[in-house]
C-alpha cells in the first residue's frame, strides 16, 4: 500500500478560495466571509481527480483558516457539511 503524495493547498484570499493544483487541474473550495462567519459555498474536484483526498485536503485548509481567525463555519456546501459531521464538529 502506498501513501498518497501530500496535496499542496494554496489560499487565494483575493478570490475567496482555496486551490489545489494536481495533475495540471485545479480543485477549489470557495467561501465568503461575513463578519465572524465563513460561509463555505462549494467544493469542486474534477472527475478525473476524485477519490484522491483532494476535497478533504481543501476542506481541512479552509477549516484551519477559520479556526485560526476565530470564524464560525456555515457549511453551505454539502461536502463541507458531510465532512464536519464525519469529524464530529
Amino acid at each position: 500500500m502506498t501513501t498518497p503524495a501530500a496535496i499542496d493547498v494554496r489560499h487565494e484570499p483575493e478570490q475567496s478560495r482555496f486551490v489545489a493544483a494536481v495533475d495540471g487541474m485545479d480543485s477549489v473550495v470557495r467561501y465568503r466571509i461575513d463578519g465572524d462567519v465563513m460561509h463555505v459555498l462549494s467544493t469542486h474536484v474534477p472527475p478525473a481527480l476524485e477519490g484522491r483526498g483532494i476535497a478533504a485536503a481543501l476542506t481541512r485548509a479552509a477549516l484551519a483558516y477559520a479556526d485560526a481567525h476565530q470564524l464560525r463555519v456555515d457549511p453551505v456546501c454539502s461536502y463541507t457539511a458531510a465532512y464536519l459531521r464525519r469529524q464530529g464538529r
